[in-house]
């Protein structure tokens, strides 16, 4: 098997001996130490030889007074002689096939899975600072000591694991499970009003009651004491709790300036770079530093049998403005401080019931004001930790007392 080898890649020819000598002829290539093989005498001898010692046999056909005919050539060098004028064909495949195999060694696209909390352009830079991008030359990239480098940085990835086959990189990320808030219901607390109102129902799950309906109380005063007496007058420190529903007011006030900045578009500017791994060509020559400008980014990649390529366009509209002062009329400035209120009232009392709303819209030299007040019907009660000394005796006997 080896020997068949190496003749075709050596290459080799079949030929006719025809004359009255024909073993002369093989006892003299004996002598001459060239290597004859597959001879046979059918009427006719034949016989196979290398291409090189039968290039050199010709002045011992002639002693032998024989003639050689060729019958038939084989190997890679009769190939390649065959199509030596289409050389740059074979050059071409071969430039080819050395380009597709140094490709391959670089990353081309990369996919991520099992992020939900976690921000990709995060996990996507941190990477990049790991030396995992795209354009990163796989052979020489340790990805398991990126991976490590890369929760380590992230806190709430519990385990990543980044695996490459062929140009295409899979990053699997499974976050850490969130840690429920569970209430510790062996701290002492007691519940006090987050501000003033008038108390219209209570629902009391633990802890003493110091309030009755329809009665007024202040911010931060006492509603539902942590500290309890049994029958025996004897104190226990509990964790109150309790839901206190109360009407209240708040007042909140919205000023404007008579004077305003305003924003003008200019002519908008697009400038636009093609992106191939890591290196971006520039396709447009806009300035790159355009003063006082929002930019809007597009970018638009190769894809080829639903994969994504290196090879992008990234186009940018770049839009310039200009800040000017101009004055706000009282209309418009009505219109922007209810704006206000509505947004105060969306995400400051989100958790109260508005019932009402009383609106004052004042004029100042420069500036207009809106006073609003918004009557609410919500739940005042919150929960503060009850702090007491370890070494602390709580308990007292009202017998002793009155026998002092």
């Amino acid at each position: 098997m080896l020997l068949d080898f190496v003749r075709l890649m050596r290459g080799y020819v079949d030929f006719e001996i025809i004359g009255s000598f024909p073993e002369r002829f093989l006892n003299i290539t004996a002598r001459n130490h060239i290597f004859v093989w597959n001879t046979k005498n059918n009427g006719v001898y034949t016989a196979s030889m290398y291409i090189s010692d039968y290039m050199k046999i010709r002045k011992l056909a002639r002693k032998s007074k024989v003639r050689l005919k060729v019958i038939k050539k084989h190997g890679v060098p009769i190939y390649i002689s065959k199509y030596k004028k289409r050389m740059g064909l074979a050059i071409g495949l071969l430039v080819f096939i050395s380009i597709i195999y140094v490709m391959s060694c670089f990353v081309w696209t990369i996919d991520v899975s099992g992020i939900e909390r976690v921000s990709y352009s995060k996990l996507m830079s941190t990477l990049k600072e790991n030396g995992v991008y795209i354009g990163t030359y796989i052979p020489n990239t340790d990805f398991s000591t990126a991976s490590r480098s890369t929760m380590l940085e992230i806190e709430d990835i519990g385990w990543m694991s980044i695996n490459a086959t062929g140009s295409h990189l899979d990053v699997e990320v499974k976050e850490k499970a969130e840690v429920p808030e569970l209430e510790n219901r062996e701290t002492v607390c007691n519940v006090k009003a987050k501000c003033d109102g008038v108390i219209m129902d209570m629902e009391v799950y633990q802890g003493k009651t110091l309030i009755t309906k329809g009665s007024g109380v202040v911010k931060g005063q006492l509603l539902v004491s942590g500290v309890m007496e049994d029958s025996f007058l004897h104190s226990t420190l509990v964790s109150a709790n309790a839901k206190i529903t109360a009407i209240t007011k708040h007042e909140k006030l919205y000023s404007v300036s008579k004077i305003a900045d305003a924003v003008f578009v200019k002519n908008k500017r697009i400038r636009s770079r093609a992106s191939v791994f890591s290196l971006e060509i520039p396709l447009s020559f806009s300035p790159s530093d355009v003063k006082n400008s929002a930019i809007n980014t597009k970018i638009e990649s190769a894809k080829m049998n639903g994969v994504f390529l290196p090879l992008s366009k990234i186009s940018e509209n770049i839009y310039p403005f200009e800040i000017v002062k101009i004055p706000i009329s009282k209309n418009n400035a009505e219109k922007l401080l209810m704006k206000y209120s509505y947004l105060y009232e969306t995400f400051s009392l989100c958790d109260a019931n508005v019932t009402n709303r009383n609106f004052e819209l004042s004029e100042s030299k420069n500036a207009f004001s809106l006073s609003v007040s918004y009557d609410c019907f919500e739940d005042i009660a919150y929960r503060e930790e009850l702090k007491v000394d370890e070494n602390a005796d709580l308990s007292y006997h009202r017998e002793d007392e009155k026998d002092k």
